[in-house]
């Protein structure tokens, strides 16, 4: 009976070592094939490793009683499981980080989604090569109509409906006040005429404007006179990109 019980562990052993070297063949038929040059033997080295370590592993389990084997491949089943969800996630970053781009643009559609924008220039020859804008920024029309854009100025994040009617990027006094400007001190000497009349504006610079990869420098701007709940960014930002484009519900900045 104890041969016979060695016999059982030795067998249980011989199987653990086929079965990792066997994960470490599937290894380097899945992955090692699409190595750089040279590391091929460096991979198989690794892999070798791996599969006397899974050897040992496994052995041991082999050698254990039956409960605590249940036990002992319960866990490895879960950790297995954890470990490809992981190389899953590394393996497709790219792809799941678009998405998760995706629906923050839904969900919050001022914070809007960066995209490559590739397009034909007008008049342009059918064999020219189309003109690709790597800094571009889509945004969803938000439920009240309006395209909302976020937009960071210095480091102040400041909220914007867009306005293509307005001449200017046009600033709300509580959004001048956190930007750094003093509405009570600013000189209002600029008139603009606007679906409620006629109203005054103070002219200020902004020196930097980004949204998302977009970002134009030396923007000028007003801090209206009569306080608006919002601030507009109108042409003076809106002519300094590469084109900008409304279809539907979607708004795209290109620079």
């Amino acid at each position: 009976m104890p041969q016979e019980g060695g016999s059982r562990s030795w067998g249980r052993l011989l199987l653990a070592a086929l079965a990792a070297f066997a994960v470490a063949a599937l290894l380097y038929r899945l992955l090692g094939t699409g190595l750089p040059a040279g590391q091929e033997s460096r991979f198989f080295y690794l892999s070798a490793l791996l599969a006397l370590l899974l050897a040992g592993v496994l052995g041991r389990l082999a050698m254990a009683p039956r409960s605590a084997l249940r036990w002992a491949l319960g866990h490895a089943v879960t950790w297995l499981a954890v470990g490809l969800v992981l190389v899953a996630g590394y393996s497709y970053r790219r792809e799941l980080n678009q998405v998760t781009l995706r629906v923050i643009g839904e969900l919050l559609p001022a914070r809007g989604q960066p995209v490559v924008v590739v397009k034909a220039e007008p008049g342009a020859a059918a064999a020219a090569p189309a003109r690709s804008y790597a800094r571009s920024m889509r945004f969803t029309m938000a439920s009240d109509g309006q395209f909302h854009v976020e937009a960071v100025i210095g480091a102040t994040v400041v909220r914007f409906i867009l306005d293509t009617g307005a001449s200017e990027v046009m600033l709300s006094q509580a959004d001048a006040r956190r930007l750094g400007y003093e509405p009570g001190n600013l000189s209002y000497t600029q008139l603009y005429r606007t679906a409620s009349g006629i109203v005054r504006g103070a002219r200020v610079i902004l020196p930097t404007v980004d949204i998302g990869p977009i970002r134009v420098t030396d923007v000028n701007a007003s801090v209206l006179e009569t306080d608006t709940e919002v601030s507009l960014l109108g042409m003076t930002f809106l002519s300094r990109l590469s084109s900008y484009q409304v279809d539907g519900p979607t708004l795209t900045l290109m620079q």
